[in-house]
């Protein structure tokens, strides 16, 4: 009798196509969940290089003088520079720069930084300066801001799970981010942990970070503006609204989604569908998470106000206008049955940690 041999996939490996170069290639499937695949490694690379690149001491535009290189990406190159118009207040800030080429979302997030530095909104970093840095065989979009602490997700990692106290009063600020941004004209359709940071000068501040993915969703006239029939993914799979797996306009309301899948999280330290490696996959996980057992384990843990701030959210409509206060007070009530006051686990660590090095300079470093 013959015998037959069979080639058994990987069920841990799936093959896409390059967008760029349009090649078949192998992809871990683990690391689907919160990113879709674009290009291939290659691809992507040549992606990452093509950025620009300021070495320390060099002065863009004639007056941003560059200290060092705070991180680059996809998204181009941030550094840290100071003024050299304003040497004697020795002022750091971070510039985010493109090439003009190749600048579509910085462009957009000098628009939305600036008119809400203008109106004057606390949850934002501040806008300084936007401009074209032409010292480059190619010329370089750039934006300067002022400078930001870590993400919420950095936190949540080095921190381990927040305590309630410390995930409630960060949901409250992040709902007032949301409420600051729409309050522009906008919605920001990529609500995560890394989209939020705390500031710089106040490390019990949050604010609200990474604007390229925005829409306005209001015309010249100050109307919502008609939903498009289909629309593409927006934002990242994890924390997606249903609408985007449904391929729907988003709105208000799928901000405030978002920004709920993600208040969960940091009050449990994880969602049902964190294993989940396709969008269709999660998208039925968050379906079932409305009813039933899935409720149950979707919410399983946190107040019970979380589930009437869940129906209150998946009750708007694409023009109605959210109550925030609505949410802000069924968050304050939760604060108020568990008797628990404004809190946040990193500052709260560092005062621990500064009260420990008193102590050991005091006692020679000996702890007693």
């Amino acid at each position: 009798m013959e015998n037959k041999r069979f080639r058994l996939e990987n069920p841990l490996e799936k093959r896409f196509q390059c967008l760029t170069c349009g090649n078949l290639v192998l992809f871990a499937s683990e690391d689907l969940h919160s990113r879709v695949v674009k290009s291939c490694f290659d691809c992507f690379t040549k992606e990452m290089t093509n950025i620009p690149e300021f070495t320390r001491g060099e002065v863009i535009d004639g007056r941003w003088k560059v200290d060092r290189l705070l991180g680059m990406g996809g998204f181009g190159a941030v550094f840290l520079v100071t003024d050299t118009k304003d040497v004697e207040s020795a002022m750091k800030y971070a510039l985010k720069t493109e090439y003009v080429s190749q600048s579509h979302n910085l462009k957009q997030e000098v628009y939305v930084l600036k008119l809400a530095t203008q109106h004057n909104r606390q949850h934002f970093c501040r806008f300084v300066h936007a401009g074209i840095g032409e010292n480059r065989p190619e010329k370089a979009f750039y934006l300067v801001m002022t400078l930001i602490g870590h993400t919420l997700e950095k936190l949540h990692k080095v921190c381990g799970r927040f305590t309630l106290p410390c995930a409630l009063s960060v949901g409250m600020q992040c709902l007032t981010a949301i409420e600051e941004i729409h309050s522009i004209g906008f919605l920001h359709r990529d609500v995560k942990p890394e989209n939020f940071a705390v500031s710089k000068e106040d490390e019990s501040r949050v604010i609200i970070i990474d604007f390229g993915l925005c829409r306005q969703y209001l015309d010249e006239k100050g109307r919502i503006r008609l939903p498009r029939p289909i629309v593409g993914f927006r934002g990242t799979v994890r924390y997606a609204p249903m609408s985007s797996h449904l391929r729907r306009e988003p709105s208000r309301k799928c901000d405030l989604e978002t920004w709920f899948y993600q208040q969960v999280e940091l009050t449990k330290g994880s969602l049902p569908w964190r294993q989940a490696e396709k969008k269709d996959e999660t998208g039925m996980f968050k379906e079932r998470c409305r009813f039933g057992v899935g409720l149950d384990i979707f919410l399983g843990g946190c107040p019970r106000q979380y589930v009437e701030i869940l129906r209150y959210i998946d009750q708007l409509g694409y023009y109605d206008e959210p109550d925030y206060n609505k949410i802000h007070n069924l968050l304050r009530m939760a604060m108020k049955c568990f008797g628990l006051t404004e809190k946040y686990d990193w500052v709260e660590a560092a005062r621990k940690a500064e009260e420990t090095a008193q102590l050991l300079r005091a006692n020679g470093g000996l702890v007693v």
